[in-house]
């Protein structure tokens, strides 16, 4: 962290990591449009859960960025049928 931030935004960073949940996973099973699978990576960053588990559809995916930057977040661990 810069040594030009305030005390106060360096407590809001420390409270944000804090609120994270690395012993929550969420787990979807053969979830069939890619838009809901980003959603649910998105929803994960927002509440902090750092692990994805998926099974994907036998057709499989195509993400086109609709992740918006969550995927570097967030660690999708797919199984293929």
């Amino acid at each position: 962290m810069g040594t030009d931030m305030t005390p106060e935004r360096r407590d809001k960073f420390i409270a944000t990591l804090d609120r994270r949940q690395p012993d929550m996973t969420l787990i979807t099973d053969q979830v069939h449009k890619a838009r809901n699978t980003a959603a649910l990576i998105r929803t994960a960053d927002a509440v902090g859960i750092g692990e994805i588990h998926s099974v994907e559809p036998k057709e499989g995916y195509r993400f086109a960025g609709t992740t918006q930057g969550s995927d570097r977040w967030v660690k999708p661990l797919v199984q293929r049928l």
